[in-house]
C-alpha cells in the first residue's frame, strides 16, 4: 500500500534542515528530475540518461549541491570515456532492510532505506571511476552532522555494472516542500549572473548547478564573446564570476560595474585578483581561486549578493 506522506508542519521541523553543514532532507526523485536535463547536456548527445524513478519514494538527508556536483562530473566523465555512445541508468526504490547484518553492504543495521542505483549496462565505467566520483555521496562534509549513515554496495554482473547507495530513510518533512509554503534562508532569487570561464565541462557544471538553484545565468569562454552577449540587452548581471585578470575581462567588468554600482564579483584567479580593480568596494567582491568546492562557490554567491555594499 501507498506509504501516507508525513504531513507538512505550520513551523520549520527541526533537523530538517542544516544551514552550517548544507545537508537538507529531500526527495530524490524531485532533484533528479529537476537536474536531469542538465545531466543529459553535459553527458552528450552520443550517451543516453535514463531515470527510472520509483513511485512513493521516501524521503532522506541529504547534502544537495555535492549531490549535485557528484552526478555532473559523472556525466562529465561518461561523455569522456564513452565517445562511441552509451547508457547510464539511475534508479531509485525504497528498500527495507530486516536483518542487521547484510552482505551487500556491511554492517548495515535494520530499517528503511532509499536505495540509489547508478548503472553502466556496456561497463565503459569502472568500479573504481564510479566510487571515486560519489564518493562524498557517502561520506560528505555532512556526515558529522547526521547521526545516519550511508552504506554502499558495488556489483558487477554480465548485464551491467552498479553502484548502489543506501540513504536512511527519514519521515521528516522535505525541505523543498516546506519552502513552497513559507520563507526559507535558502530561497534563491532571480539575479542575473554572468560565468567567464574557458574550461567547457566546469562551465557547464556551474552554469547547471546555478540554473537549478533558480538564477538567470550567461555562461561564456571569453569576455568578447560576453560583450556579443550583452550587446543590446538592457538586462545587465548582478555578480560575475571571472575565471583570471585579463585586459578584456577587467574592462568588462569595469563597464558594467558603471552602469551598476552594486555589481558583485568573484575572481578565481590564482594571484593578483583585483589589478585595474581595486576600486571596487571590499563587501562587493570575492577573490575564490581554483581549485574550489562548487558547494563553496554556491554559497559564497548567495552571501555576496546579500552582503550589503555601503553604497
Amino acid at each position: 500500500m501507498p506509504r501516507p506522506a508525513p504531513a507538512l508542519p505550520a513551523k520549520t521541523p527541526s533537523g530538517a534542515y542544516d544551514s552550517a553543514n548544507g545537508w537538507e532532507v529531500v526527495n530524490l526523485n524531485s532533484l533528479l528530475r529537476s537536474l536531469a536535463p542538465i545531466l543529459r547536456q553535459v553527458a552528450g548527445n552520443k550517451v543516453l540518461l535514463e531515470l527510472r524513478l520509483a513511485s512513493d519514494l521516501g524521503q532522506t538527508r541529504i547534502t544537495p549541491t555535492q549531490f549535485q556536483q557528484a552526478l555532473l562530473k559523472l556525466c562529465a566523465h561518461a561523455k569522456k570515456i564513452m565517445p562511441e555512445g552509451g547508457k547510464i541508468i539511475i534508479r531509485t526504490a525504497n528498500h527495507v532492510e530486516a536483518s542487521a547484518v547484510d552482505q551487500r553492504a556491511a554492517l548495515m543495521p535494520a530499517g528503511r532505506y532509499i536505495a540509489l542505483t547508478i548503472s553502466d549496462p556496456a561497463q565503459g565505467l569502472t568500479p573504481s571511476v564510479v566510487e571515486n566520483l560519489l564518493e562524498f555521496i557517502y561520506t560528505g562534509s555532512d556526515l558529522g552532522a547526521e547521526p545516519a549513515h550511508r552504506y554502499r554496495h558495488v556489483q558487477r554482473t554480465e548485464a551491467e555494472l552498479a553502484l548502489v547507495l543506501y540513504l536512511p530513510e527519514t519521515m521528516e518533512a522535505e525541505v523543498t516542500a516546506r519552502s513552497r509554503q513559507e520563507p526559507s534562508p535558502r530561497a534563491r532569487g532571480p539575479e542575473i549572473l554572468l560565468i567567464i570561464e574557458a574550461d567547457a565541462v566546469l562551465r557547464k557544471m556551474i552554469t547547471g548547478l546555478l540554473t537549478v538553484d533558480g538564477y538567470q545565468v550567461m555562461a561564456v569562454a571569453t569576455a568578447d564573446e560576453a560583450q556579443g552577449q550583452l550587446a543590446g540587452k538592457q538586462a545587465r548581471p548582478q555578480l560575475v564570476l571571472m575565471s583570471g585578470g585579463s585586459k578584456a575581462e577587467t574592462q568588462l567588468v569595469r563597464q558594467l560595474f558603471a552602469a551598476n554600482p552594486q555589481l558583485r564579483l568573484i575572481n578565481a584567479a590564482a594571484e593578483y585578483p583585483w589589478r585595474g580593480l581595486t576600486d571596487i568596494p571590499e563587501p562587493s567582491r570575492l577573490h575564490l581561486p581554483k581549485p574550489f568546492a562548487l558547494s563553496i562557490l554556491l554559497a559564497q554567491i548567495r552571501v555576496l549578493l546579500d552582503a550589503p555594499t555601503g553604497r
